[in-house]
């Protein structure tokens, strides 16, 4: 992957409370993962697909998680939202000591 243009964090910099294997992407910030079922990115509010833009926003998505390791720090205030979606700031491995946050 290419990760020139994003900010990456080091793994000391923030709380992991789950650690989950993406399977499926739904949309631009909605995705499934095991074993924490439908995840909703925390603070990103992406194009539904019949929207414009939509359908683009799943395909970077995709590119970013898509049977990845993913690492979630849950929403201390919502933990989940009305969809009883997880919801969650999530982040992807860069490398052994960085990690991508995704919701950016």
């Amino acid at each position: 992957m290419f990760w020139g243009i994003f900010k990456v964090y080091d793994t000391e910099s923030f709380e992991i409370d789950i650690t989950a294997s993406v399977y499926k992407v739904i949309d631009g910030d909605t995705f499934d993962a095991f074993p924490v079922g439908r995840v909703r990115l925390a603070d990103v509010n992406a194009p539904e697909l019949n929207e414009k833009g939509g359908v683009g926003a799943k395909e970077a998505l995709i590119k970013l998680i898509q049977d990845e390791k993913v690492y979630s720090d849950i929403d201390d205030k919502y933990v989940v939202d009305r969809y009883n979606r997880l919801v969650s700031v999530v982040y992807a491995r860069v490398d052994s000591e960085k990690l991508l946050n995704v919701d950016k």
